[in-house]
């Protein structure tokens, strides 16, 4: 499951962030409108990090990874169905602010999922899956977009992989205030 879950995330997170400026110019941004966008939205990572952090304390890292990773997902369908400039900027505030809170509870949570005696080697498999990812999504998503894929196809092939790393965190276990072997 936790390679399952760097891939998917990873995917989620580089094949939408890589192509952003290309992505948001589908839908008549200029390239310095495109890094404006980005540069505003990506100020919402930061207490999407804060809350995420008090609330695993609270709740535990299954529910708020759970959690944030599902309404990362419908936040990036709500992407990509934008019509307006304003809803761009809501429904990718709301991604950043839940993806990166995600990433910040996993980032914690993968490596408490193994035995001491293995953890590194556990850990290294799953970072292996994210780096995958990182170098396949980008030539994908590349190419969708190279054959004219539309920003809502795209966009929405993208926000699955998010569906898929949710589901896939339904099933580990919860190691938070667990005595870790």
């Amino acid at each position: 499951m936790q390679l399952l879950i760097n891939f998917s995330f990873s995917w989620g997170y580089w094949g939408l962030s890589s192509w952003m400026p290309a992505l948001l110019a589908k839908k008549g941004l200029s390239a310095p409108e495109g890094m404006g966008f980005m540069a505003i939205s990506a100020l919402f990572m930061f207490p999407g990090y804060m809350v995420s952090s008090y609330l695993t304390g609270k709740y535990g890292r299954k529910k708020v990874m759970a959690l944030f990773v599902f309404f990362a997902a419908v936040s990036g369908f709500g992407f990509a169905n934008a019509n307006t400039l304003q809803e761009m900027y809501i429904w990718n505030f709301a991604l950043s602010f839940f993806s990166l809170g995600a990433w910040g509870v996993w980032d914690t949570w993968m490596a408490e999922l193994y035995p001491t005696e293995v953890r590194g080697v556990s850990y290294s498999v799953g970072m292996t899956g994210q780096r995958v990812a990182n170098a396949i999504a980008p030539s994908v998503i590349g190419a969708m977009l190279a054959i004219n894929s539309s920003f809502l196809t795209t966009v929405s092939f993208i926000s699955a992989f998010l569906v898929v790393t949710f589901v896939a965190s339904l099933f580990l276990k919860e190691t938070e205030g667990e005595i870790l072997h």
